[in-house]
């Protein structure tokens, strides 16, 4: 439970407790962390941002991802832009990593990791969702493929299908989001 100090606009909480493995928990911790790399006028954008990032219906593109975190790094004060950083490990574009760094700059507070399969979305630490690019196919058949795109939560530990892909002989791919269907099915 957390503790408000001050009223009106310059308000602020703490957190009293550890956060539970929830994405609003750590969401919350984050901000704490990085709200102060924003002048006034960039916080409610960095906001928005991160919440596009971590509580959209639908995870974001590996695209859109990119785009988000240069949209906070733009947002930042010019004293505070050396936190977000693009680290490519192997000096190609095999593995991208983009991270924002805490003050003294040793922990990572967010971390998005990019190669040429998956891309992830970690937040200090606990990894939010793993997407891979290249469905798995389910099965095959001479009409038709059935293929997934899964996304991995820690938090839930298990894999989430996001994506049922449905490519008939001679015709474009049929995307089908799952996120919004509820109940369990099988496909044998």
């Amino acid at each position: 439970m957390p503790i408000t100090i001050g009223n009106g606009f310059l308000k602020s909480e703490i957190l009293t407790n550890s956060p539970r493995n929830t994405k609003e928990a750590w969401w919350k911790v984050l901000w704490e962390k990085i709200k102060d790399f924003f002048f006034s006028t960039g916080k409610e954008k960095a906001d928005r941002c991160l919440h596009e990032m971590l509580f959209a219906e639908r995870a974001p593109t590996r695209e859109r991802l990119t785009e988000i975190f240069f949209e906070l790094k733009e947002l930042a004060c010019a004293s505070q832009r050396d936190r977000f950083q693009v680290y490519n490990p192997h000096e190609n574009d095999a593995i991208m990593i983009l991270r924002i760094m805490d003050q003294n700059e040793e922990n990572e507070l967010l971390r998005i990791t990019q190669n040429t399969d998956t891309f992830s979305c970690e937040v200090m630490g606990n990894l939010y969702f793993l997407m891979k690019n290249r469905p798995d196919t389910l099965k095959s058949h001479p009409q038709m493929t059935a293929m997934i795109k899964r996304r991995y939560s820690e938090i839930v530990d298990y894999p989430l299908p996001s994506t049922l892909c449905l490519n008939p002989a001679g015709a474009p791919i049929l995307s089908v989001p799952l996120d919004n269907i509820e109940g369990i099915y099988i496909l044998n």
